[in-house]
């Protein structure tokens, strides 16, 4: 933010408004949620997914899941699709 500030005033734009701040902030976090998941509310799956794929109740054994699913799509975030968890956790029912 400090970087985007300065080269406003570099360039003789002057100080940008709060306002301007705001949306800027918000451009940046939503591209970074897109491309780079970091909590499990930004899998492409949530505990329903889980509780039918697997056929399972609400309970601790789904948050494990999501968190193993979190896991794997912050090592690899092009994991992080619907269908590609979804064949994941139809991997685990198998097992």
């Amino acid at each position: 933010m400090k970087l985007r500030e300065a080269d406003d005033l570099a360039h003789g734009w002057g100080r940008i408004g709060e306002d301007q701040i705001k949306e800027f902030k918000n451009r940046i976090n939503a591209q970074i949620k897109k491309s780079h998941p970091f909590t499990i509310s930004d899998l492409a799956v949530n505990g329903n997914d889980v509780m039918n794929v697997l056929g399972i109740e609400s309970g601790p054994r789904v948050g494990k899941i999501l968190d193993k699913l979190l896991d794997i799509v912050i090592e690899k975030p092009e994991h992080n699709q619907k269908d590609k968890l979804t064949e994941m956790l139809k991997d685990l029912k198998a097992r």
